[in-house]
């Protein structure tokens, strides 16, 4: 789930939605806030995190 204030910051054709490169350019920067290790990949400790919780929030 996005806030207003997010979709605005990911939407830069300010189209009011997210197109799907708008979309997966938000789950790369939010699994990068999220990889504390930065090993590319994402464990159990890194999603039990704030920013791995905020990105399986937006995966629902």
């Amino acid at each position: 789930m996005l806030t207003s204030r997010e979709l605005k910051a990911a939407d830069p054709d300010r189209a009011g939605t997210l197109n799907k490169k708008e979309f997966l350019t938000v789950i790369e920067q939010r699994s990068r806030r999220a990889d504390a290790d930065r090993d590319g990949t994402l464990d159990a400790r890194e999603l039990g995190t704030r920013p791995g919780r905020s990105l399986t929030r937006l995966l629902r």
